[in-house]
């Protein structure tokens, strides 16, 4: 007992429990290049013209007067560039802008009275540049609902702009105007003027703020994932936010720490390890993202393992086949698989069921041969057939099974499909139980893959064909290419490597139905997603949640 309690936390230590919080679980990494894509958001959040209230001011009384009015005055904004720069621990947004008060067609009006003598001056000014700076501050912080949120904050504004004395245009004399600000206002004219501009552009991004950082804690936070998913029947607890944030010149590094769990089902008990395996290998650095990367979204193998446990655990690969639909499930599969060897068992087509007995929880593969890989071994599938007038285990075989999934993305309609890549050739059968024919065992296992194509792969492929996702995009900024490769030094990190763009598409919901199962952990009818489920998870943290 002493050794076994020895061992015991050593062994532990080696699996992540059910409902456990993995911190580091996935990380999501922008590049300057990315955040220079991002930027182009901040055009769409000012507005082309803004209006200026009348500003008068008078003095004196009777003819020993003096007076002033501005009236009609509006300001334009076009924006020139636009960049979103990391430093040590904040962004520094700097926006060129080309900023005008009013135009030809539409001055503003000047009125300046002395001694009871007015003047109307309308007036303009052409386009001068402004240089307006400020820095954005991102931490995780409590939310209203009591979990992490990332929290975006604008800190000061400042604008910087050029000399403006050339850039005004009017019917008066420039010096009139300049003296009577002087002589009676105690005023500098061109600082009137500035200062116009400047608390209007002030007002304007102080205004557009909230949006801003709307906007940004939005885009990085587009892969929190709080939610319960459907899964052929099985409840997924998905929980996926932030745990930090790091900003240095090498970009921005959202931490974000997870957790999958399952509610567990009575036919995989007797076979549960306990917990799902733990690597606890390091997450690749902001400098390993591929060249040209806007962004990437790095989900650990530990996260994808515990996922893949939950699901096995919550019954996903429980199924119990018979009857007609979708493919007719007889006894007449025992003959091609043995031949006539089962004929005077069953002379005439009975009744079949055919039962899986999901010994071990499935695994994930990200550097084999596909982008995702599902490695599934000690998968029983048990035929039950009528003998003498009981249902009894006909055969029971032992499939180890390694499947595949790829992922298809379209820049132009911006869906993101899954391919499937599953066939005979990825399955290795073993006979486990046949005593009803004995010495068939080779004959069986040398004629399972002809019986999987037709059957096996004929239902997988219908119900795996319709995997696709239609991805949102942010003010008409979205994904122009999605890239996938594993990354790491152990290789055992899925990137997800995306590059931002100009795109046509909007957002949608994901295609397909996840069907309905039967109580007791045990799905009938087909396995619709039970192969990767991972990349339903990858493809829903891409996803945007409003």
């Amino acid at each position: 007992m002493l050794l076994i309690a020895l061992i015991a936390p050593v062994a532990f230590a080696e699996d992540w429990p059910p409902n456990a919080t993995i911190n580091e679980a996935a990380s999501l990494q922008v590049t300057p290049a990315g955040l220079d894509a991002v930027s182009a958001l901040v055009p769409t959040l000012l507005p082309e013209m803004i209006e200026i209230g009348d500003v008068s001011e008078s003095g004196g009384t009777w003819c020993f007067n003096y007076e002033f009015s501005l009236s009609n005055a509006w300001v334009s904004i076009e924006v020139d560039d636009v960049t979103i720069t990391p430093g040590a621990g904040v962004l520094t947004l700097d926006a060129d802008l080309l900023i005008a008060l009013n135009d030809e067609y539409d001055p503003f009006e000047i009125y300046l009275e002395v001694a009871c003598i007015g003047d109307d001056c309308p007036a303009y000014v052409e386009p001068f540049p402004v240089n307006v700076s400020t820095t954005i501050g991102l931490e995780v912080i409590t939310g209203d609902t009591g979990t992490p949120v990332l929290d975006a904050t604008m800190g000061e504004i400042a604008v910087t702009y050029s000399d403006i004395s050339k850039a005004i245009q009017g019917q008066c004399t420039l010096t009139d105007i300049i003296e009577f600000f002087r002589d009676y206002l105690g005023l500098d004219f061109y600082d009137f003027i500035l200062g116009l501009v400047e608390g209007t552009i002030k007002d304007t991004i102080a205004d557009m703020g909230p949006e801003l950082e709307t906007a940004i804690e939005d885009a990085f936070s587009s892969a929190t994932i709080n939610e319960q998913l459907d899964l052929n029947g099985v409840a997924l607890n998905v929980a996926l936010q932030p745990q930090d944030v790091i900003i240095e010149p090498e970009g921005v590094e959202v931490l974000l720490s997870g957790s999958m769990s399952a509610e567990p089902a009575a036919c995989v008990a007797a076979w549960d390890p306990g917990g799902s395996p733990r690597s606890d290998t390091p997450r690749p650095p902001m400098s390993a993202l591929v060249p040209g990367t806007h962004m990437g979204l790095l989900l650990s193998d530990d996260f994808a393992n515990q996922a893949m446990y939950s699901l096995w655990r919550g019954g996903l690969l429980c199924y119990e086949l018979s009857g007609d639909e979708p493919l007719p499930i007889n006894t007449s599969l025992l003959g091609l698989l043995a031949g006539d060897a089962f004929d005077e068992l069953f002379p005439e087509t009975g009744e079949m069921i055919i039962a899986t007995r999901p010994k071990a929880p499935p695994t994930v593969v990200y550097d084999g041969a596909h982008d995702l890989g599902l490695a599934v071994n000690d998968l029983g599938l048990h035929f039950y057939a009528e003998v003498d007038d009981r249902m009894a285990l006909a055969l029971a075989m032992d499939l180890d099974v390694v499947a595949g999934a790829d992922l298809l993305f379209d820049g132009i309609t911006g869906e993101l499909a899954v391919e499937v890549a599953l066939s005979s050739d990825d399955v290795i059968a073993s006979v486990s139980h046949n005593e009803l024919v004995v010495g068939t065992d080779d004959a069986i296992e040398q004629n399972f893959a002809g019986v999987f194509d037709s059957l096996l792969g004929t239902l997988l492929g219908s119900l795996l064909s319709d995997l696709a996702f239609a991805l949102p995009s942010f003010s008409g900024v979205g994904l122009s290419a999605v890239n996938v490769d594993p990354a790491g030094d152990a290789r055992d990190w899925l990137g997800l490597y995306a590059t931002l763009g100009t795109v046509s598409y909007g957002g949608g919901e994901a295609s397909g139905d996840c069907g309905s199962g039967c109580g007791g952990g045990c799905a009938t009818g087909g396995p619709a997603g039970a192969l990767p489920p991972m990349v339903l998870l990858a493809l829903a943290a891409l996803r945007r949640r409003r």
